[in-house]
């Protein structure tokens, strides 16, 4: 899931959040708030909106 911060600019996340499914639901959530670096070197997509 990508972040982004209401209050600049929207072209690019200022960090992630990885959920882990399974069956049963979400079983693992890693956030990156506080590792910017990790957010320097991912590579990303913006999917466009399902309607």
């Amino acid at each position: 899931m990508l972040v982004y911060d209401a209050r600049g600019p929207m072209d690019r996340p200022v960090h992630f959040v990885l959920l882990t499914w399974r069956a049963e639901g979400v079983t693992r959530i890693q956030d990156y708030l506080f590792a910017p670096y990790v957010m320097e070197t991912a590579d990303w997509v913006r999917l466009d909106s399902i309607s």
